[in-house]
């Protein structure tokens, strides 16, 4: 009998499986196990008695095909059927020749199969899904819960620290105490200020912090300065100045008790005896004198009027003799006609440039105070203990270093304007330029007319004005005796809104942080905002803006004001006025102050003929300068 080759499943490649092969090795073993017997028949169709049941042939996913409800008709010998199942030929081939419903069922069987096995995976994968989101969900509500607790205790803690806010409200602040003049911290202690009785902060903590921004070396921008002649420190005031300003009553009661603590304001005692008696040279406290130099630089003189024109420059850190700038900005040159601005296609800007000085003007550093020489003697002070409040002192202090101090600045930019070459006098309500322009008749003195000439004169020369359109004048009391009249006349005195007004406008042009109110102001005249000064022009004839002229034909006397635009004068500073003690005390009998300043003035734009001061630095005026002051020459009689 020849061999024959291993039966083959036709179209069960693509899904055979290990159950079909076995199903098929059992086929094999059958045929091996008949003795005698073919086992194939001669149409080779495996005997039904050697067919395993393909239901043997199992997968994951395999079915039974339900049996017909015919049975087909009984197979030859050769064939055999399964009891569920088609019956399936061998050929001689060693092949197997599947039905369409038998390959379809082992497809089907395997495709069950993998489709089983990916739904479990993909069940396995929603499984741990579903656990991570249950994590996930368990850490969210945790972390809502801390957060929670957390903003729970925040809340608290604010709570408790509005409620110790409002404690210490009432009840003030416990601070280190200050001892003599090294400032040495002595033990904490607590005290009682009722918020009533100090509108919001202490006297003792308004005290402290005043102490404080005085000695705070980021916000005062304090420099050492170390040169041949010694060690100096140059500190920015503002930032105390702010505070003194806001808290100016309260300051003064806490200033008021360290006074007393060290030995000072005695005067209302009646019986004097131990540390307290006045023989006892009390110590003068750092705070102290912290607060005077305070008051003078705030509180200037009504008698002093020419700081309130001055540009202020403040620059820490500039040793002595060495020049910062005061920012100037000029006005560029202009047309006379619109066809100077008409550009031509084709032809190109010319070459040359007009420079725009808006760097500033370079002002040498100085020191200047009291001391110098027996002219301007240090203050000897030896009524400090016998005064009754700290109100005294402050007039004491004001009335003596504060008067000294304003003169000073005051001349100082005095000198400035009478470097003025263009001179003016009044002839009958018009600008004349000379003396001898004044006739018989002429009058001489100050008029309104003469202003509105003055002011069509300045407006002519492009001088530029204050940001409302107004020029200052700046003049004695007899300037104004004769222009008075015409004043009342015509109700041309200042109220409180322009006083207001005119204070805004000249602290933010001049950039000075706290003007306080003007001083000196007598109102607007024909275009200019009239200011009256004390401390120019007076005196005999030969002092500076005081000459014996000739008008009308006769001798008289003359005093000059100024008329002047904006950006016409600068002040550069690196070190504030303060107050100085003398460290000789003459055996505890004397007390001497001085105040002592790193500053100066110097011109910006004042006449471009003008001759520059000593303290000025030397440049080329003709070439920098702009005509902006115009000094103005009335007769103290009518001519």
């Amino acid at each position: 009998m020849p061999t024959k080759s291993k039966p083959k499943i036709i179209g069960s490649d693509a899904v055979a499986g290990v159950n079909e092969r076995d199903a098929i090795n059992r086929i094999n073993a059958t045929k091996k196990n008949k003795s005698g017997n073919n086992s194939f028949n001669s149409d080779g169709v495996v005997p039904a008695e050697q067919l395993p049941p393909l239901s043997n042939v199992t997968g994951s996913d395999s079915v039974t095909e339900p049996a017909p409800s015919s049975p087909a008709p009984a197979p030859q010998s050769s064939t055999v059927t399964a009891p569920t199942q088609a019956a399936m030929t061998f050929n001689e081939d060693g092949t197997m020749t599947l039905t369409e419903s038998q390959f379809r069922m082992l497809v089907d069987s395997g495709v069950r199969q993998e489709t089983q096995q990916t739904l479990a995976q993909l069940q396995q994968a929603a499984d741990q899904i579903a656990q991570l989101k249950q994590q996930q969900d368990a850490a969210e509500e945790k972390a809502r819960k801390d957060r929670e607790e957390l903003e729970k205790q925040v809340e608290n803690e604010r709570k408790q620290r509005d409620t110790l806010a409002r404690v210490f409200g009432q009840f003030g602040y416990a601070h280190p105490e200050t001892a003599g003049a090294d400032r040495a911290p002595l033990p904490s202690q607590a005290f009682i200020s009722p918020l009533a009785n100090r509108g919001g902060i202490s006297a003792k903590d308004a005290v402290r912090e005043f102490e404080r921004r005085c000695n705070d070396a980021a916000t005062t921008e304090a420099r050492l300065i170390t040169t041949s002649t010694g060690s100096y420190v140059q500190r920015n005031s503002r930032y105390t100045d702010q505070f003194f300003v806001e808290n100016r009553k309260v300051l003064r009661e806490g200033i008021d008790a360290i006074a007393r603590q060290h030995g000072l304001l005695q005067g209302r005692n009646q019986v004097w005896g131990g540390k307290d008696a006045p023989t006892t040279f009390a110590n003068f406290p750092i705070a102290l004198r912290e607060y005077l130099s305070q008051v003078v630089r705030i509180e200037h003189s009504a008698r002093f009027v020419l700081w309130q024109f001055c540009n202020k420059a403040i620059h820490t850190g500039i040793p002595i003799n060495q020049t910062v700038l005061v920012p100037r900005v000029r006005h560029l040159n202009v047309g006379v006609t619109s066809s100077d601005w008409r550009l031509t296609p084709g032809i190109p800007i010319v070459p040359t440039r007009q420079n725009l000085n808006g760097n500033g003007v370079s002002v040498p550093i100085l020191e200047w105070g009291m001391g110098k020489d027996a002219v301007v003697e240090p203050l000897g002070i030896h009524e400090l203990v016998n005064a009754v409040t700290i109100i005294d002192i402050e007039r004491l202090v004001q009335e003596r270093i504060g008067y000294n101090y304003g003169m000073w600045e005051d001349l100082l930019l005095f000198e400035i304007l009478l470097s003025s070459t263009v001179v003016s006098y009044n002839n009958n309500g018009t600008v004349v330029n000379t003396a001898a322009g004044v006739p018989a008749g002429g009058g001489g003195q100050l008029t309104m007319n003469f202003f509105g000439s003055l002011r069509a004169r300045m407006v002519n020369d492009k001088v530029p004005p204050l940001d409302d359109g107004c020029f200052i004048f700046v003049g004695t009391p007899d300037h104004f005796a004769s222009l008075e009249n015409d004043m009342a006349e015509k109700s041309q005195y200042a109220d409180n809104s322009q006083v207001e007004g005119l204070t805004n406008m000249l602290q933010l042009k001049t950039r000075q942080q706290y003007m306080g109110k003007v001083n000196g102001y007598k109102g607007r005249v024909r275009g200019f905002h009239c200011f009256e000064s004390t401390n120019i022009s007076s005196g005999l004839p030969g002092s500076p803006g005081v000459q014996t002229e000739t008008l009308g034909g006769n001798p008289v006397t003359t005093r000059s004001g100024f008329a002047l635009g904006a950006d016409a004068l600068g002040m550069a500073e690196s070190m504030p006025m303060e107050i100085r003690e003398s460290d000789d005390t003459d055996f505890g009998r004397m007390r001497s102050l001085i105040w002592k300043t790193h500053a100066n003035a110097t011109g910006l734009d004042v006449d471009p003929n003008r001759t520059l001061l000593p303290n000025e630095v030397a440049r080329a005026v003709g070439g920098e300068e702009q005509l902006r002051v115009y000094e103005v020459r009335s007769s103290t009689t009518k001519v």
